[in-house]
């Protein structure tokens, strides 16, 4: 059996503001912002969140550089657009800058807004000249999410005449658990018609809720779900209720890995039977596989093995070195499939029952790929770290034991300046490889080649890194020496700069919202700094640094990086199965430990064989919340990521690794970091 734990407690869119320059939003439908002449000094810069949604807390990032005038007043303001009647004013929030600095200016949505066009104005006004200094407004994306929804099912497969029981639990991005109310929970047949709705129900105590639903002798079969409501947003998870006829005495399940690598012992499962009352059958076995090339319906042998005595459950299992000698060959066993049969005989019933299973055999032929796809950007005199992974087939680590990389960099595409050969591969299988940037090369071609000692097999990949486009050739960049950051722990930053400034400003980004912004001041002449923040759950699974200074000529020079927080290992929650106390051999007794005091545990558990292809359904994987939790995120940068899949299940594991913005000037810097950015400042935008 498997067990589960959940443990809980209590396109592009840029607005700006030139000077005596009208300016509009790409997304604004055409609306002209307005602005009144300035200053020759550019003086400020409004950073805003691309999306909105109810209940969010929108944080704005308002920031003067140098005061122009004795005080400047800004005011925020979230209105939804009609066009047949005025523009409603959802809310607005004002402040008041008397001297330089950076705020972050809150404005609270709503929990019952509906769908809809909204926009987001920026006014900016000083109380000496009389009025209004500048206005902008850009259109918000609306996002129905208010949270999200765990779905999960007391087994991944029903029959006619079933009870099904489902548990819902609600839970923000920071997977907190809190009192929520659903419009309603329906479930839906395969034909899509609603056979039962409950209305308005609202979570426990406990922050989840349960139902049931007794299905009747007859119903459709197929794939049904159910669908949570609220407002516009819907969350829904589906579920199989199976046609099941009766056939046979005995029932007989046959368990194989989904794939196995050449390099792997040997093939080996799982022979379960039971008769219909659940009983096991006892009886001899026999297990028949049939190896075939791929792809091919030629059989190139046969093995078998028998089982005297059966009794309900066995494990078996056939070596490679067992597998070569059959089929005769030279080499490890590669390329196959694998057809398996058992065939069970019961001695109380006297009949013969069998079942049926395939997997794979791959060769392990490890590739290799540059993390973050074939273009990145570089900042002249600055470093460039690659990421370089090495992998199998199925995702996995390959056997590094005879295998290295040789890296080559070329300047402009053409001119070596620099070679690696006979790079080991880490325990990771992730090469990270710097190289230090010069100003002589617009772009670096970087080329791996990936060897093995024992076979003269080559694979290679290639990665271009071009030039981040600044006219005055001031670059900013922000690095970590952190390799995991996790919740509740801090995290240590590294700022450089090629231009010195007294003053680098910047802000953290997380779920789609800006969440706090500080400045660095450094000292005379020092062009890197580093520092610390203390990691919050509210910057879980995805957070952003976007760094910005404005230089005296009013040019924004900016960087922004991603990377991922653990939050799921906060708890080390721990279960320790043991046989039942009362000796009857019917009870299972579990220890659990490592929860925090007043936590509730809810467990779930369910037969090995059917996690292997439902498991989701059931059991609460790590990576499904992160995937969900991503989603909040989906419209900016992503931090750099790698999956793999192992033997038995389908669902994916996932390696994270921090990503610098793929932006190539300062105007895409803050596009591709998900804001909205408001200034009078001469921000880069390079033309392709």
């Amino acid at each position: 059996m498997l067990w589960s734990i959940i443990a809980t407690g209590a396109v592009l869119a840029i607005a700006c503001l030139s000077i005596a320059v009208n300016c509009q939003s790409p997304l604004a439908g055409g609306v002209p912002s307005t602005s009144i002449e300035l200053a020759e000094t550019p003086s400020y810069l409004v950073l805003t969140p691309r999306k909105i949604r109810p209940e969010l807390e929108l944080g704005v990032s308002a920031t003067v550089f140098r005061m122009l005038y004795d005080s400047i007043t800004f005011r925020v303001s979230i209105r939804r657009i009609q066009y047949s009647i005025p523009d409603y004013e959802i809310n607005y929030a004002e402040e008041t800058f008397t001297q330089p600095g950076s705020r972050i200016i809150r404005l609270k949505a709503p929990e019952n807004i509906p769908e809809g066009n909204y926009s987001i104005f920026v006014e900016g006004s000083v109380e000496s000249l009389g009025g209004l200094l500048f206005q902008n407004r850009t259109e918000l994306v609306f996002e129905p999410r208010v949270f999200s929804v765990y779905i999960q099912f007391s087994k991944p497969l029903y029959a006619m005449g079933d009870l099904i029981k489902f548990r819902v639990i609600p839970y923000e991005f920071n997977l907190m658990v809190k009192n929520r109310l659903f419009t309603s929970v329906e479930l839906v047949d395969p034909n899509g018609i609603v056979v039962r709705r409950w209305l308005s129900p609202r979570t426990n105590a406990r922050g989840y809720l349960e139902l049931s639903f007794q299905l009747p002798p007859t119903c459709s079969f197929g794939e049904w779900k159910v669908r949570c409501n609220r407002e516009s947003f819907v969350s829904e998870k589906k579920f199989t209720v199976s046609y099941n006829v009766v056939k046979t005495m005995c029932a007989v399940n046959l368990t194989l890995p989904l794939r196995l690598s050449e390099f792997a012992f040997g093939v080996y499962g799982i022979l379960e039977a039971n008769h219909t009352t659940n009983v096991p059958s006892q009886g001899n076995a026999t297990i028949r596989l049939e190896f075939r090339p791929r792809w091919s319906s030629v059989v190139l042998g046969t093995l078998v093995k028998e089982i005297p005595y059966f009794l309900g459950r066995s494990n078996f299992l056939f070596t490679m070195q067992e597998i070569q000698a059959e089929l005769k060959l030279k080499d490890r066993p590669a390329d196959l499939d694998v057809y398996g049969e058992a065939f069970v005989f019961d001695w109380n019933f006297l009949v013969t029952d069998n079942n049926k299973a395939q997997s794979v055999i791959f060769r392990e032929v490890p590739d290799l790929k540059f993390l973050g796809g074939r273009v990145r950007q570089f900042k002249p005199e600055l470093p460039y770290t690659a990421y370089i992974r090495i992998f199998q087939a199925d995702g996995r680590k390959p056997d590094f034991r005879y295998r290295y990389v040789s890296i080559e960099v070329y300047c402009d595409t053409s001119a070596l300046i620099k070679s690696d050969s006979r790079i080991p591969v880490p325990d990771d299988s992730v090469i990270r490889y710097t190289i230090q940037t010069g100003r002589n090369c617009t772009n670096y071609r970087l080329f791996a080649l990936l060897k093995s000692s024992s076979t003269s097999m080559t694979r290679t990949a290639e990665q271009f890194v071009f030039r981040h486009y600044s006219p005055s050739g001031a670059y900013l960049r922000v690095t970590t020496s952190t390799d995991k950051p996790s919740v509740d722990k801090y995290m240590v930053f590294n700022i450089r700069t090629t231009y010195y400034t007294q003053e680098i400003h910047y802000l953290i980004q997380a779920a789609g919202n800006i969440l706090s912004s500080d400045i660095i001041r450094m000292p005379a002449g020092v062009l890197s700094k580093t520092f610390s923040i203390a990691i919050s759950r509210e910057m879980s699974p995805v957070a952003r640094m976007v760094v910005y200074f404005m230089k005296p000529d009013g040019e924004l020079v900016t960087d922004s990086f991603t990377f991922f927080v653990e939050l799921l290992r906060m708890n080390s929650v721990k279960i320790d199965m043991h046989q039942g106390s009362d000796l009857s051999g019917k009870t299972v007794t579990g220890w659990v430990s490592g929860a925090s005091p007043g936590s509730f545990i809810l467990l779930s558990t369910m037969p090995y064989d059917l996690y292997l292809r439902y498991g989701s359904r059931v059991i609460l994987e790590p990576n499904a919340l992160i995937e969900e939790l991503l989603q909040y995120e989906s419209f900016a940068d992503q931090p750099l990521r790698y999956r793999w899949f192992d033997d038995i299940s389908d669902t994916p594991k996932a390696r994270y690794f921090p990503s610098h913005t793929l932006g190539p000037d300062a105007n895409k810097t803050m596009n591709f970091s998900g804001l909205i950015m408001f200034t009078d400042s001469n921000y880069s935008s390079v033309s392709f």
